[in-house]
């Protein structure tokens, strides 16, 4: 709950499930399916639908992050083979790709003007259950999933199978009667109505096994966006090169981005930047490593799916409170996710060794900062007194660690567990929250529930370093070593040199 005192979840019986849809056609369960793994269940609406009469369907997925929408139209068309190809490209862009723009430009114009009005069924009983907020803080994302072309696209220019890309493409100049036309090339479908981004069949899996976060593919949306929307020309082979290129890139903030050389006004990407990429060592050491972040993902979908399908409810009766706190844990990136999987483990395997454990991991400046508590249930004490006793506990914690050591993060989520325990023992999780200001009335609460409960008697415990994670496991270790490569940006993404940074109290 986010009042002036934490609480953590109670579980309340006998809530209506919500109802999701689930993709009317093959391709569109494709892209439901996809867009739950990656952005998780809570925040993927599938077949949203306005109440007009009768009710129309809005889009085939809708992705409500806070202040960061995604609109999805996904069309699968066959490419036509009249031997003329021509006539063959026209007819397959306007049906899988302009017709699918019409509807992701009609879903954002409706959901800007009837943000209340977005219903997760077609006979319009249920809206999507949190608030959709406009302001001048949203952003939309439009996407544009358009399948059947990849064997042409293949076909004529071998590769992968995926369109070009070129930016200085705008509105009909993607069609034969335009001078210079090119098939199988999207840039800016329309600038005057919202950047569209199209993304074929032979690139849409590699985006969303790549950017599975919501972070991290919206980042990349949004500066492919002003990258194509800039003054320079960009032309590459695929989206996947176009990705490849984001990736091994820093801008001038210290993330991904696009660094386009100075003085020029053409950029063309090489051919095969996304083979050369995926099959490098580091990236093959950043996909191992990224292994145990899932454990992340796991832990928010069932807290979310308890949600969905109303057999919990956490502060109260309302679902927004839940939903805050769940997806300030889904707005890690997934590097982050790393550490805080790492941190969370080994409390759970901490937690098998004592009565109880508690864990801080800190958030710094402007970030949440988490609490990890496990408590052991003896078995003399019901189910229902152990959870009632372990959810004050976590309250306790989460204020403790709001007042002691973490006055500059934007919130304290905490979450409480069993210790790992045995194979079959049932395991049960609360969650708790807490972004409030630091006040006397909570510091004197902190200060009576050390006393109470002896949690964190010693502040100092509090007050542990921030952990590294660095995305490029292999590209770390190098750039910590001695030599030249310390006068490189450190890979912790601080924007530093390594020397001034993490390699600063590296023993050699």
């Amino acid at each position: 709950m986010t009042g002036e005192k934490a609480d953590a979840a109670e579980t309340l019986k006998g809530r209506q499930p919500i109802t999701k849809g689930s993709g009317l056609t093959g391709s569109e369960r494709k892209l439901v399916s996809r867009c739950e793994s990656s952005f998780l269940r809570l925040w993927s609406w599938p077949n949203v639908f306005r109440d007009d009469a009768p009710a129309r369907e809005i889009c085939d997925v809708l992705v409500v992050f806070g202040n960061q929408l995604v609109i999805f139209s996904d069309k699968d068309c066959a490419f036509p083979d009249t031997g003329d190809t021509s006539v063959d490209w026209s007819r397959w862009f306007k049906k899988a790709v302009l017709a699918s723009a019409e509807q992701v430009w009609g879903a954002e114009r409706w959901i800007r003007s009837h943000p209340d009005r977005v219903f997760t069924d077609s006979s319009c009983r249920t809206r999507v259950p949190f608030s959709i907020d406009i302001n001048e803080g949203t952003t939309f994302h439009r996407v544009v999933v358009a399948r059947g072309s990849a064997r042409r696209t293949e076909k004529a220019f071998g590769g992968s199978g995926s369109l070009m890309v070129d930016s200085k493409l705008k509105g009909t100049e993607h069609l034969p009667s335009a001078p210079g036309f090119r098939p199988f090339t999207v840039g800016n479908l329309d600038p005057s109505r919202g950047f569209i981004h199209v993304v074929d069949d032979a690139t849409f899996d590699i985006l969303l096994d790549t950017l599975d976060t919501i972070d991290d593919f919206t980042r990349y949306l949004s500066k492919k966006q002003a990258l194509f929307e800039g003054p320079v020309r960009i032309i590459a082979c695929g989206e996947e090169d176009l990705l490849a290129r984001y990736l091994r890139g820093i801008d001038k903030d210290g993330e991904h981005g696009f660094r386009v050389p100075e003085r020029f006004d053409l950029w063309a990407l090489e051919e095969g930047g996304w083979r050369a990429f995926e099959s490098h060592p580091e990236r093959l050491a950043q996909k191992k490593a990224d292994e145990i972040s899932y454990t992340w993902d796991r832990l928010i979908d069932k807290f979310a799916s308890h949600q969905l399908e109303g057999t919990s409810m956490a502060g109260g009766s309302d679902i927004e409170d839940v939903e805050r706190a769940l997806r300030i844990m889904a707005a890690e990136p997934r590097t982050h996710r790393r550490m805080l999987s790492r941190a969370l483990l080994g409390a759970l395997e901490a937690g098998d060794h004592s009565d109880r454990f508690h864990r801080v991991v800190p958030g710094g400046e402007g970030k949440p900062t988490y609490v990890f508590l496990t408590l052991k249930r003896p078995q003399s004490v019901t189910d229902e007194a152990y959870r009632r006793v372990r959810r004050r506990m976590l309250g306790a914690a989460i204020t403790i660690a709001r007042v002691e050591s973490t006055t500059d993060a934007s919130c304290v989520v905490g979450i409480a567990t069993g210790p790992l325990g045995k194979p079959n023992d049932l395991q049960s999780e609360d969650l708790g929250f807490l972004e409030a200001k630091v006040d006397d009335d909570m510091r004197e609460e902190a200060r009576r529930e050390q006393r109470e409960l002896r949690i964190w008697n010693d502040p100092s415990k509090l007050r542990s370093s921030h952990a590294r994670e660095y995305e490029y496991p292999l590209r770390g270790e190098r750039l910590l070593k001695k030599g030249r490569s310390r006068n490189e940006q450190c890979p912790c993404g601080s924007g530093n040199k390594v020397k001034r940074c993490c390699g600063s109290t590296l023993k050699h």
